[in-house]
């Protein structure tokens, strides 16, 4: 499980190196039986990606610095397109609070 800004900065990143048709390996921070562990993913062109809602944790899963490090490097990448099912920070903000910043898997 990763938290929802987690979730999102990695949608965002891969979308951005896909668009570059560049790879990257990042690594973020996860839920394993219920402790905080790290894992690294390989984004690329052709990387499938999903999010599913996974219940609420106790557990702090953010990790500013690298939400930063994630947002900084999808920067770099330039100016990106529309993000998947077309929603715009507004309407990923509105999302997130319908779902009470949930936990996705």
């Amino acid at each position: 499980m990763v938290s929802a800004d987690t979730c999102d900065a990695v949608f965002r990143y891969a979308q951005a190196l896909a668009d570059a048709g560049r790879s990257d390996i990042v690594t973020i921070p996860i839920l394993v039986e219920g402790r905080r562990e790290f894992s690294n993913m390989l984004l690329g062109p052709a990387s499938l990606l999903f999010c599913t809602p996974a219940p609420d944790s106790d557990i702090d899963m953010e990790d500013p610095a690298m939400l930063e490090q994630l947002r900084e490097r999808t920067a770099a990448l330039g100016p990106q397109m529309a993000f998947a099912g077309g929603q715009d920070e507004q309407s990923r903000d509105a999302r997130s609070a319908d779902i009470n910043q949930s936990d996705f898997l």
